[in-house]
């Protein structure tokens, strides 16, 4: 247990209850507006339209998480990225990983107003709406179709991520035969495949392998 100083507390000062309750208020407050921006924000209307929010790295998923309990209509895609045993062990294979397939960005869809961006504003990790200059961009219906059947196809999705996947930089296998053996990505093929020098027991070995087996070694 932590020790307690008890000549710090006996000098300490006393509390001030009411600056302590007018911050307390003012705080509420804040929640309070927070909150409203928020509800207009997830209103549903006809003339609502998509738009891009760029958002800080890794913090995709949260976004995404805050958005929905905020019910305002939004759109992260994700691909579900199928995930080896571990070890050779038997039984059911581990859940799928969940890849984000545009990392930084995720699609809102709401009305254009003062009020919704505000909203977006109070949302931990969301840092603008994409646009020209203060007007926010908005992104066709059909162009949103488009990119649910990219996400949709593994093939067209690897294609996506490939650019994220550098020849030269160390990766480590996360299927397959090779699963778990770390390597070197030396060139990108077509029809998302890799060529990659993988370590086998202290040996190079040119192999080719799908870029949805492999990852960024940490």
């Amino acid at each position: 247990m932590m020790a307690v100083d008890g000549r710090r507390l006996s000098s300490a000062a006393p509390i001030d209850t009411k600056r302590a309750e007018a911050e307390s208020d003012r705080q509420r407050a804040i929640t309070r507006r927070q909150q409203a921006l928020l509800a207009a924000a997830g209103e549903v209307a006809p003339e609502a339209r998509w738009y891009v929010l760029r958002v800080a790295p890794r913090s995709e998923k949260a976004v995404d998480s805050a958005l929905g309990e905020a019910r305002i209509g939004r759109w992260l895609p994700l691909w579900r990225r199928p995930q080896p045993r571990r070890g050779g062990r038997a039984g059911a294979p581990p859940p799928p990983a969940e890849v984000v397939i545009f990392p930084g960005y995720i699609f809102v869809r709401v009305l254009n107003r003062p009020q919704s961006w505000l909203a977006m504003a109070t949302i931990k990790g969301v840092l603008s709406v994409l646009g020209s200059g203060e007007r926010p961009v908005p992104v066709d219906d059909g162009i949103i179709l488009k990119l649910r059947d990219l996400a949709a196809d593994p093939v067209a999705v690897q294609e996506v991520l490939a650019p994220t996947l550098k020849p030269g930089e160390r990766v480590r296998v996360t299927d397959g035969p090779f699963a778990s053996f770390p390597g070197t990505l030396t060139c990108l093929l077509d029809g998302g495949r890799a060529s990659v020098e993988v370590d086998l027991f202290g040996r190079l070995t040119p192999v080719e392998l799908e870029l949805a087996k492999l990852s960024k070694s940490q």
